[in-house]
């Protein structure tokens, strides 16, 4: 077993996405997905024979956008998406 401090190298992600190919089934329970850590697992998720997650009930305070470990996929946006401007 390890504990992973989802954060910097160590995080979640990086442990799933070297196993990830084709045929491979995912199973995951989890109390948050951000939107940024699952693209950069989604190309390999595409490939995967099954994908489940379980997620709380709760949808409403459900941390789509992350936490603070997130900012710097927000701030650097790797999957090319397009930005709130801010402005309204």
């Amino acid at each position: 077993m390890k504990l992973v401090q989802n954060s910097g190298n160590d995080r979640v992600a990086n442990l799933i996405q070297p196993l990830l190919s084709d045929g491979h089934s995912l199973d995951a329970v989890t109390p948050g997905l951000s939107i940024f850590a699952f693209a950069e697992l989604l190309v390999g998720l595409q490939g995967a024979g099954r994908c489940r997650f379980v997620l709380p009930g709760d949808t409403a305070t459900l941390p789509l956008l992350g936490t603070t470990t997130d900012l710097t996929a927000i701030v650097c946006n790797p999957a090319g998406w397009p930005l709130a401007s801010g402005t309204g």
